[in-house]
């Protein structure tokens, strides 16, 4: 059994547009960060479409499923996000015991509890699996350490340390807390 690529979380940039060193002078996908360092999109930590369409379109249950199982395609109309990617997330999160389908006429998807007792955490392992900002800190239990250097890695103990720090984040927040923040930004779904 294979662990599989680690997850990455956002990290947050104040990017703007640069040249490639040596290039042509036009413009490339490559950004600078605040600390003036140059990259290319797509090496910094991110959450994947995954998990932020799976919190969105919980929020959006949280937010509209108080008289009722809302439909999917309502749900896909409200995001933007194609019905049938939000099928495919439903799957892991009916999985977890996150939301319940219901089927036939009037049917949809309602959350499985109350919107204060789920997690953005909840939510996120569900459709991504533990979070781990590098190999290493994947937990493995029947496979031993990703790394053979994990006993005398001090980066290591530094990367748990943030694995377990966006691990408290994500647990910090309720679904209920991000559909009330929501209603006071306005947003419709």
């Amino acid at each position: 059994m294979s662990c599989g690529a680690p997850e990455q979380i956002n990290r947050a940039w104040a990017c703007r547009p640069s040249r490639e060193p040596g290039g042509s002078g036009e413009a490339h996908d490559v950004r600078t960060g605040s600390s003036g360092h140059a990259f290319k999109l797509g090496e910094m930590m991110r959450i994947s479409t995954r998990g932020r369409y799976a919190l969105r379109a919980m929020v959006d249950l949280a937010q509209h499923g108080s008289s009722g199982p809302v439909a999917r395609q309502d749900i896909a109309e409200r995001q933007e996000i194609s019905a049938g990617y939000l099928a495919q997330l439903f799957l892991p999160l009916q999985a977890a015991g996150l939301v319940k389908g219901v089927k036939g006429p009037g049917g949809g998807y309602r959350l499985a509890r109350d919107p204060a007792q789920i997690r953005a955490g909840d939510v996120y392992r569900a459709v991504e699996g533990p979070v781990a900002v590098v190999q290493c800190t994947m937990p493995c239990p029947d496979e031993g350490p990703a790394c053979n250097r994990v006993d005398r890695c001090v980066t290591h103990l530094l990367w748990n340390e943030v694995s377990d720090a966006v691990t408290e984040v994500l647990d910090s927040v309720t679904l209920k807390r991000l559909a009330d923040e929501a209603a006071l930004l306005g947003e419709v779904g």
